[in-house]
């Protein structure tokens, strides 16, 4: 999660809020009398179906606008959004003087919270109205990865290799252990796959931050929530599945004679599969120890726009789910539930999409495979010929 304000916090739950937004196309700024609409998909998901760990996914960002200027190929693309501060003064703001960065007449904003670093991939236009279709940085990966290294070498050694040559930058988060080694170079993979084996092995995924520069999600089976939503802070929720929880590991190694590590207990429900050829027995070892008992609960949500939530935070959320104590006609001893029927759950933010169609709208999902599921695949048509 990003780092706001407290005057940008405190606006973020009121009613009665209104989003500015803008958006910075290789140094020229366009505002709302030319952007029609925006669309951002963040994911950090295995495609639609499961958490998983070691995901190296691509952020989209859909614009339309009307505009007379040529675009260039390749444009870089930042969405901004700020909240409104009209109708409040100093007179009646209740903030420290330390935190009141705003004009004393209320006729700013508050500061601008970027949305994410994009390229323009290809365009089309209609009505006068451009679409641009951008991506963010880690599209320049997909491109095969040729070391120069000398092997065995470290992880650390391969990433800052693939970051050279694609050109990013990498913030905190990425914390390699600099006693993780590749005995051979990785060959046949794009660079961002390798990117995301060697996140893979710390229990982390890996995503473009909103500055552009690359970050890891790191998975532990303590973390706590990062953001504490209230009913008031969503339109609706709904439970896809049962809590899913994790308690056993595999790891294909080698996947051309399906050769694995394993480390834990439990069923296909409860476990881990990630392919990964750049692990070992320990380093799965050691994955396990970090995440044995992780869960969440799956859910689809359409929540208000809170733009400081980011892929992978892990959130918690209220839901009435039973009678209060004053409708209850049981035994107290008996009565296992909240005084107000209202449960907190924690989940993941393993898709993200954010709209701007004058106000900012957020859907968020956990998707998970059901028991059924894990247990008993079910192949596509497709999936089952090649399997014949």
């Amino acid at each position: 999660m990003l780092t706001i304000s407290p005057v940008y916090s405190d606006f973020l739950r009121r009613r009665s809020r209104e989003w500015l937004l803008k958006v910075d196309i290789d140094g020229v700024e366009y505002g709302p009398s030319q952007i029609v609409d925006i669309q951002i998909e963040n994911e950090i998901a295995e495609g639609q179906n499961d958490f998983a760990i070691g995901t190296a996914n691509i952020s989209r960002c859909v614009l339309r606008m009307r505009t007379v200027d040529e675009i260039p190929p390749n444009a870089r693309v930042v969405p901004y959004v700020a909240l409104s501060l009209a109708g409040i003064t100093w007179d009646t703001a209740d903030y420290a003087w330390d935190d009141a960065d705003f004009a004393w007449d209320g006729s700013t904003g508050t500061d601008w919270l970027p949305l994410g670093v994009f390229y323009v991939d290809n365009r089309k236009q209609q009505n006068k109205v451009w679409t641009f279709e951008c991506y963010d940085a880690l599209t320049f990966a997909d491109v095969a990865y040729v070391s120069q290294l000398t092997y065995p070498t470290t992880m650390q050694a391969v990433w800052d290799e693939i970051c050279d040559q694609c050109g990013f930058d990498y913030d905190g988060s990425v914390q390699i252990n600099p006693a993780y080694t590749i005995p051979a170079g990785p060959a046949g993979y794009t660079c961002r796959q390798v990117l995301g084996y060697i996140a893979g092995a710390h229990g982390a995924s890996v995503y473009a931050g909103r500055d552009g520069r690359l970050r890891w999600r790191e998975y532990t089976a303590n973390e706590s929530p990062v953001y504490e939503m209230t009913e008031a802070d969503y339109v609706s929720v709904k439970q896809t599945n049962p809590v899913k929880t994790y308690t056993r590991v595999v790891v294909t190694y080698d996947e051309d004679d399906q050769l694995t590590y394993e480390a834990g207990e439990g069923d296909d429900n409860h476990t881990l599969y990630l392919t990964n050829p750049l692990m070992t027995q320990g380093m799965v070892d050691s994955l396990l120890a970090q995440i044995n008992g992780f869960s969440y609960v799956p859910i689809e949500m359409d929540a208000r726009g809170y733009p400081q939530l980011e892929q992978g935070d892990r959130i918690s959320f209220e839901r009435t789910e039973s009678m209060s104590w004053l409708e209850a006609d049981i035994s107290w001893d008996t009565a296992d539930f909240p005084w107000d029927g209202v449960r907190t759950h924690q989940t993941l933010i393993l898709r993200q999409t954010f709209t701007f169609k004058g106000g900012l709208g957020m859907s968020l999902a956990a998707p998970s495979k059901s028991e059924q599921e894990s247990e008993f695949g079910i192949d596509g048509s497709l999936t089952a010929a090649v399997n014949r």
